[in-house]
C-alpha cells in the first residue's frame, strides 16, 4: 500500500486491541485464526476496512487480507 495504517484484532469481548502500524509501502506478515476479525483504519483512527480471517485450506492455511484499491489514498 502506498499509505499508513493501524491494524486492530477484535477481541472475544467486541474490543478493539492495536497490533500494529503499517508504514507506507511496507508489509507485516500477523498469526491469526479462521474466524478473527481485524479493522484496518488510517493514522487518524478512521475505518478504512475490517476482515473476517477464513480457513482457505485443509492444511489449516489462512487466507492473505489486501485492502481493494478503492480504499487507497488517491
Amino acid at each position: 500500500m502506498d499509505f499508513s495504517a493501524r491494524l486492530y484484532r477484535v477481541d472475544d469481548s467486541g474490543n478493539l486491541k492495536f497490533r500494529t502500524e503499517l508504514r507506507s509501502l511496507n508489509s507485516a506478515t500477523m498469526n491469526t485464526f479462521a474466524g478473527e476479525t481485524w479493522v484496518v483504519t488510517d493514522i487518524g483512527d478512521k475505518l478504512l476496512y475490517y476482515f473476517v480471517a477464513q480457513q482457505t485450506s485443509a492444511e489449516n492455511a489462512v487466507n492473505l487480507a489486501r485492502i481493494p484499491s478503492a480504499l487507497k489514498s488517491p
